[in-house]
């Protein structure tokens, strides 16, 4: 993978699942059209490295948005 071989490779991969598993509240935003989606995807940047905030976050994603 990208020119690396064995263990490398393998950290590489590792640190990119990690990465799209962080934004997971940012990509069910966006996906479900929700209004705060920008609010969401700032949060996950700022307050995602607590675990509780990233939980938040994803409840918040998920939850019902009531249309305008």
């Amino acid at each position: 993978m990208f020119g690396l071989g064995g263990q490398e490779g393998t950290i590489v991969f590792a640190l990119l699942a990690l990465v799209g598993l962080f934004f997971i509240p940012s990509i069910v935003a966006y996906s479900k059209k929700r209004r705060n989606k920008t609010a969401i995807t700032v949060l996950v940047v700022l307050l995602a490295w607590f675990v509780i905030g990233w939980i938040i976050e994803l409840i918040w994603s998920f939850t019902y948005d009531i249309p305008k």
